[in-house]
């Protein structure tokens, strides 16, 4: 049984529609917010909705077949060890990326996260190299 399954959402909803019962049997929504319980080391299959947050509330809302799923959330992010390409406007605020690695490294351990957190890295400096801001934020990230 594969670790992962990817479903795309497009503007017909319909194939999401028709995999989601599929995934939805004892799985936890990655969803902060009201109601979310804090993500314990019990979850076995987690489902993750990657987007803005204004994109993954209007999937959220599109899709009742998930607004059964119990919704569990990442602890408080606190003062940031990753260096990230935009500050979130609020606590629970991560990439889905660094959500995903964060989620891992809870559930199955630092070390199986670790090369997760690695790309996260790479790609936000990457990009931040492309935009001639490289040091800047290095500098910036490594006084904070």
């Amino acid at each position: 049984m594969p670790k992962l399954k990817m479903i795309e959402y497009r503007e017909d909803a319909q194939p999401a529609w028709d995999e989601l019962p599929s995934v939805t049997p004892g799985a936890h929504l990655l969803f902060p917010g009201e109601g979310a319980a804090a993500l314990t080391t019990g979850v076995t299959r987690l489902i993750l909705i990657d987007g803005t947050w204004r994109q993954t509330r209007k999937m959220f809302g599109k899709l009742p077949m998930l607004h059964g799923v119990p919704k569990v959330a990442l602890p408080p992010a606190g003062p940031s060890k990753v260096l990230r390409l935009r500050d979130s406007t609020f606590e629970e605020g991560r990439s889905t990326l660094e959500a995903i690695a964060e989620a891992i490294a809870l559930l199955e351990g630092a070390e199986v996260a670790a090369p997760l957190f690695s790309l996260h890295h790479d790609y936000v400096e990457r990009v931040f190299k492309a935009r001639g801001v490289w040091e800047q934020k290095k500098a910036e990230f490594e006084r904070a």
